[in-house]
């Protein structure tokens, strides 16, 4: 039996050529069309090139479905710390949200780190959900039905 995933998750994509590097990749090793792409955006380049980058899942070919920011890195890489609210990460979340919307991408709300905290999660997932995110990555099981329930899914 030949098993292929349904998506691949790129890490740190600052460009358009990231992901056809990757989409080119496939094509020459004959995975199927149905395997789609996600690029995770959590570079400032990244955040700055987010319209060309969603672009590419508009090309022929393109495989790009879905965009996944990256908030850890990219407050690591700006200096922004990890305040609740998110309040100075919300122009980087909505640039990106709106490049994502430009191309008809899907896009994931970042995760939230700290899996203990259900009421901080809770709002997190709101207010996403009331950005225009599709919903929310997880890293504890803890945060499944909080998720399922903030962005609709029964």
């Amino acid at each position: 039996m030949t098993l292929s995933p349904d998506a691949i998750l790129l890490p740190k994509v600052e460009s358009p050529q990231d992901i056809q590097a990757v989409v080119d990749f496939l094509s020459e090793n004959d995975a199927p069309d149905s395997v789609r792409l996600w690029a995770m955006i959590e570079t400032p380049r990244g955040v700055l090139n987010a319209a060309a980058i969603a672009e590419t899942g508009r090309t022929r070919g393109g495989r790009l479905d879905c965009f996944v920011p990256g908030l850890n890195d990219l407050r690591k890489e700006t200096g922004v710390p990890a305040l609740p609210g998110r309040t100075y990460l919300i122009p980087w979340l909505m640039q990106t949200l709106l490049a994502a919307r430009s191309c008809g991408l899907d896009i994931i709300d970042a995760v939230f780190n700290d899996f203990r905290d259900a009421s901080g999660f809770t709002a997190e997932c709101a207010q996403g959900r009331d950005m225009g995110f599709d919903g929310k990555m997880l890293i504890h099981p803890a945060q499944i039905g909080p998720a399922n329930g903030a962005f609709g899914v029964a």
